[in-house]
């Protein structure tokens, strides 16, 4: 890590001590003034992607940025643009995506159109936070989205105490396939079908399959 910024001092005291030489600034556009940048990591609040992401692109670095990529949706369109003008990579930090088991269980089962028409894409977020941090009420939200190419897809997330654990899965005319940060799973339709399952000790590496 060659340079850090931020606007308050106690974050760049605690993030020297992890890069003992790199640089501070309190102003993205005098970090960006640096030589021998290659790439930008934005994890700024989320109403300040877009400026700094174009930024960074505009000065000729690759950008990795926290999700959401931005606060509004018409931002999005101007990285994208900043991105392909400047012949810039700007990706999104959605690190499962890049998972093993999930790039695997892409390729060989959606790509390849092996569960039928996709009618149903289900995901979910469960999580327990042990620390107080002033919340009267747990965080909870349910999403029903309905496609006019016959798909529905879901989100659900809660952190109430006791539910735990997160997912995809895609349901299908022939076949479903559920990914989580540990697995895979690919079921039949059909009655009395073994499943395929593939492990993976973390979500990024693939050891065993079963």
């Amino acid at each position: 890590m060659a340079a850090v910024r931020d606007i308050y001092a106690e974050h760049i005291d605690r993030a020297r001590r992890k890069a003992t030489d790199a640089k501070s600034f309190s102003d993205h556009r005098k970090l960006l003034e640096e030589k021998g940048l290659d790439a930008i990591l934005i994890a700024t609040p989320d109403h300040w992607h877009s400026v700094v992401a174009i930024d960074a692109l505009n000065s000729g670095r690759d950008v990795y940025v926290e999700k959401p990529l931005t606060l509004r949706p018409a931002e999005g369109s101007r990285i994208v643009k900043a991105a392909r003008v400047n012949d810039r990579v700007c990706q999104v930090g959605m690190q499962q995506r890049s998972g093993k088991h999930y790039l695997e269980a892409k390729r060989e089962y959606i790509d390849k159109g092996r569960l039928g028409k996709i009618t149903l894409a289900r995901t979910w977020w469960h999580g327990k936070y042990a620390d107080k941090d002033g919340r009267t009420a747990p965080d909870t939200i349910n999403i029903l989205l309905e496609y006019p190419t016959d798909l529905t897809a879901t989100f659900e997330a809660t952190l109430v105490p006791g539910i735990k654990g997160e997912g995809i899965e895609f349901c299908g005319t022939e076949w479903r396939l559920s990914i989580d940060r540990r697995h895979y799973e690919f079921h039949a339709v059909a009655r009395g079908s073994q499943p395929v399952i593939v492990q993976a000790d973390d979500p990024y590496d693939l050891r065993a399959r079963q």
